[in-house]
């Protein structure tokens, strides 16, 4: 395999059977229709956890899930791509359009230079689809990578080969000089806006951002989905101002830093300091299974299980959250966000209830009462 020159080549003359770009377009289109199913089937799983990801605002998970979805995607694409060409000269496209993949000097392509150019041309397109631009642009209507695997998608009917008006050409190219220079203006101002980014507790004064509630408000507020951002900000500006002042419960200051501290570290080192005298929380038991009728809780206690609730959303421990949700519900201020958490949890836990009518008779009278619960505070008649 030669590598080609990746230089501008306008002026070169077009190859008598070279491949017309409106073909190329609807030979990619085929081949999408076809495959596009195929990558849904086997990442069906991927994107509802992705969307279940979003759906509990969940940062972490989201990355390892694309890239789990692009391999797969990746993977799929270079079998078909390869496949084809290697052992039929063409995918499922290029055939329809009586189009071929051969070598600079008309011979089939090899194995490695199909893989090559199946690659780079799967990079083309999750990168903007840019390169394509120049299928238009070049008088050879040749890609990036066809040049670099030494190969050339010619046509097998015999046909004018296509031009382009110079006037389309000229908004062509403006076109991709504005997306161009549009893409590099937004990631000079993303690097202008991290390196110029100040400390959240400087920001709170200089925007003039007052935290009026407090330090327990505005964790329930936090672990509550309510404001998430602001309250967030305001819960680590008072743990500090408290722990510099002295004025705080130090239990509930190490109960904020533990919740609010985002080092994993310094979280484990928190929690230790205030399970030291609270054994019996919540959130320093093992075994933390779904809990039914604390009793009267206390500010502590509902931050507790707050914060339970939040760990089993990221964990999709729908009974949890359901029950969590069930004991918070005279505890705090309810929003839009708590009750689709608590409606989500009901209709899982009522269907898997359902499907499964031989469960234990003390779990169902359990689920009996929380449903009947349910249904009053959601204004549904059983």
């Amino acid at each position: 395999m030669v590598t080609r020159d990746f230089s501008d080549s306008r002026s070169a003359p077009a190859s008598p059977n070279s491949a017309p770009y409106l073909d190329r377009f609807f030979a990619n289109v085929i081949d999408f229709l076809i495959l596009t199913p195929v990558i849904s089937l086997f990442t069906s799983g991927i994107a509802a956890d992705i969307r279940w990801a979003l759906f509990n605002k969940q940062a972490e998970p989201i990355f390892n899930l694309v890239v789990q979805y692009i391999f797969i995607s990746f993977s799929l694409f270079l079998l078909y791509e390869v496949l084809f060409i290697f052992f039929h000269g063409a995918t499922p496209g290029h055939r329809f359009l009586y189009m071929r993949v051969e070598t600079q000097k008309g011979a089939p392509a090899s194995l490695i230079a199909v893989l090559f150019r199946s690659v780079l041309k799967f990079q083309a397109i999750l990168f903007s689809c840019l390169p394509f631009i120049e299928i238009v642009l070049r008088a050879d209507r040749s890609t990036f990578y066809d040049r670099a695997a030494g190969t050339r998608l010619v046509s097998l009917r015999q046909g004018k080969a296509d031009e382009i008006h110079p006037e389309f050409r000229k908004i062509i190219l403006r076109w991709t000089y504005t997306v161009i220079i549009f893409f590099f203006m937004t990631i000079g101002l993303l690097f202008f806006r991290s390196v110029s980014k100040v400390p959240d507790k400087v920001t709170s004064v200089k925007e003039g951002t007052q935290c009026r509630e407090t330090l327990v408000q505005s964790l329930k507020n936090y672990l509550s989905k309510h404001k998430e951002s602001e309250s967030l900000r305001c819960a680590r500006v008072l743990v500090e101002q408290a722990f510099d002042a002295d004025t705080s419960v130090a239990k509930l200051n190490y109960l904020a830093q533990y919740i609010v501290t985002p080092n994993d570290e310094l979280k484990e080192s928190y929690k230790a300091k205030y399970c030291e005298g609270n054994g019996d929380r919540l959130i320093c038991q093992a075994d933390r299974t779904p809990k039914m009728d604390l009793g009267k809780l206390d500010d502590e206690a509902v931050i507790n299980v707050l914060f339970d609730m939040n760990q089993a959303l990221a964990k999709n421990e729908h009974a949890r959250v359901f029950s969590d949700l069930d004991t918070l519900y005279t505890y705090v201020d309810w929003n839009r966000n708590l009750e689709l958490y608590y409606l989500t949890s009901y209709v899982f836990l009522n269907e898997q209830t359902s499907r499964n009518p031989a469960s234990e008779g003390n779990q169902k009278s359990q689920w009996s009462s929380q449903k009947e619960r349910f249904l009053k505070r959601m204004s549904v008649s059983p």
